[in-house]
């Protein structure tokens, strides 16, 4: 499932729960609002509603739909609120506030349809205790779009589609169990997401034939993961971690970055978190911290002048790393006792620089073709242990214990 949430599949399926999301026939109320010419709004008010639906269609530009829409736990039963939004035009606003303590499978759902340029969607749900909230928003055709969404309560769900360049997406999450994925495939796009709480996912895929894409991504709690695919040029990608168990990447889908040139920076604070993740590209850089105990890193970069930074303090941490092209720097620290740390390089004009310190630390590199490599590995430590092979003419291996 977290491999189809980053493609059309797990969007449609979003969108099409909101939109099918039924109201209980009993004490419900229901509003429909269609406009047609430039300058409109439409304010719709459901508070104290056991069960609301509200509709409102917008064609023409600069639009306004307001909805608000608010439950109370003494109504107790399934009630939802759902809210469907479509505009189409330039320079629309839409804004969505649902508030309920009921108990359903959604009980608060919001489907929000733009089509147009410089838009923008504001949505704040907040479900209480185990109530589950669902937002799709679809940004089509059209530039300079923006959409923030702000969830409380636990398992909700968050799907954002932005087609057009300059697009700007920011989701602020609180609570369990909780689920963002964002598509984004025009130039100049901007993603951020900041979750807190634990079993929380990520998913971020930005492709484009231009460039400067940003995502950045911050997670508080544990068992959390991030699965980013970023294909595009001059892309960046910032993920912090802070907790146990989480991951970027993962036995299911790597973290991937495709870019010309990129830039990666993961930090991780905790312990027994893993990287999984594939870069390539020209000019690419991949900067990981991890602070904690057993934490893991598995990467594979190719291309040229790529260079790998990183950084590992703290017992029993792995990194599994390989590196293939001309002219890639590798420069490694580990902190801790007990650490390992593995590297394969292919190609020519490469560099490794190895820091270990505390006991028992181990390191192993690989360089079986090219030239003109060199590496240079440094032990501070009782009990640690180097192996450097290397094929190829005019190559250095240095070694300090």
């Amino acid at each position: 499932m977290r491999i189809k949430l980053l493609g059309g599949v797990g969007l449609a399926i979003i969108f099409s729960a909101v939109a099918s999301a039924e109201v209980p026939d009993l004490e419900t109320v229901r509003s429909e609002i269609n406009q047609f010419d430039l300058d409109q709004t439409a304010e719709v008010d459901q508070t104290e509603a056991y069960g609301a639906l509200s509709v409102i269609e917008q064609n023409g530009s600069t639009n306004e739909a307001i909805i608000v829409q608010k439950d109370s736990a003494n109504d107790g039963g399934d009630a939802v609120l759902t809210s469907l939004i479509y505009q189409t035009g330039s320079d629309n606003y839409a804004s969505v506030d649902q508030n309920t303590d009921a108990s359903d499978d959604f009980s608060n759902g919001s489907l929000i349809i733009q089509d147009g340029a410089d838009s923008s969607v504001i949505v704040s749900q907040d479900g209480g205790a185990s109530d589950p909230n669902l937002v799709g928003v679809y940004q089509g055709a059209g530039s300079d779009n923006a959409t923030t969404v702000d969830q409380s309560g636990d398992a909700n769900i968050t799907g954002i589609a932005q087609v057009g360049d300059r697009g700007f997406a920011s989701v602020v999450q609180t609570g369990e169990s909780n689920n963002v994925v964002a598509v984004q495939t025009g130039q100049s796009d901007n993603f951020t997401a900041d979750q807190t709480g634990d079993f929380n996912l990520i998913g971020i895929l930005q492709s484009g034939t231009g460039a400067n894409n940003y995502a950045t991504v911050t997670q508080t709690g544990d068992f959390n993961s991030v699965i980013a695919d970023q294909a595009t040029d001059e892309g960046v990608l910032s993920i912090e971690q802070i907790g146990t168990n989480n991951e970027v990447g993962g036995a299911e889908s790597a973290f991937k970055q495709t870019v010309n040139p990129g830039n990666a920076h993961i930090m991780q604070v905790g312990d027994y978190n893993s990287l999984t993740g594939i870069q390539s590209g020209f000019r690419t850089e991949f900067t990981l911290v991890q602070t904690g105990d057993q934490n893991s890193a598995t990467l594979d970069q190719s291309g040229r002048k790529g260079e790998i930074s990183l950084t590992q303090t703290g017992s029993l941490n792995m990194a599994e790393l390989n590196q293939r092209g001309r002219r890639n720097t590798s420069l490694l620290e580990q902190n801790g006792s007990a650490n390992s740390l593995f590297l394969d390089q292919a190609g020519t004009d490469n560099l490794v620089d190895i820091h270990q310190s505390a006991d028992e630390a181990y390191a192993s590199v690989k360089q079986e073709s090219g030239y003109d490599n060199a590496v240079f590995i440094s032990q501070e430590s009782f009990g640690a242990y180097a192996t450097v092979i290397q094929n190829g003419h005019a190559n250095i291996a240095t070694i300090r214990q």
